[in-house]
C-alpha cells in the first residue's frame, strides 16, 4: 500500500498542485481548497498477484462549490488512465466517481472523489 500512497501523494501534490494530506489536514494554517485522502483495501490478492482497493478523496472549501468542483474535474482528468511504476510496483489509478456531501458546517462545502486502485508487486 505504501507505492499506491506514495504515487497519489507525488501525483496530487507535484503535478496536479494540489493542497493535499493523507487521513487529516496537519498543516499550521487551513488554505482552501484542500484535499484529504483515506484508502479502502481488499484483503485478498488475485492470482496475478494484483492487489486492489479504493480511493476517496474528500475535497474542501469555504469558498464556492464551484471551486472544488473545478478541482475534482482536474483530479478525473489527470486519473483516467493512469499507471506509474514504483519501487518494482506498478500502480493503476482510475477515477471511478464523485458525490457532493452535505458536512456540519453551513460554510463549508464537500465532495468526495472516488478512485480505484490495482497494484502490482514485481520481483
Amino acid at each position: 500500500m505504501v507505492d499506491v500512497l506514495a504515487v497519489l501523494k507525488e501525483e496530487l501534490i507535484d503535478n496536479l498542485k494540489l493542497n493535499y494530506c493523507f487521513k487529516k489536514y496537519n498543516k499550521p494554517k487551513i488554505s482552501y481548497p484542500y484535499v484529504i485522502g483515506e484508502y479502502i483495501e481488499t484483503s485478498k490478492t488475485n492470482e496475478d498477484n494484483r492487489k486492489i482497493g479504493q480511493i476517496i478523496l474528500s475535497i474542501f472549501t469555504r469558498n464556492s462549490i464551484l471551486e472544488i468542483e473545478n478541482v475534482a474535474d482536474k483530479i478525473e482528468n489527470h486519473f483516467q488512465f493512469f499507471c506509474k511504476e514504483k519501487r518494482k510496483s506498478i500502480v493503476s489509478i482510475e477515477y471511478e466517481n464523485r458525490i457532493p456531501n452535505d458536512t456540519n458546517d453551513d460554510e463549508i462545502k464537500k465532495i468526495e472523489v472516488y478512485l480505484n486502485f490495482n497494484k502490482w508487486k514485481g520481483e
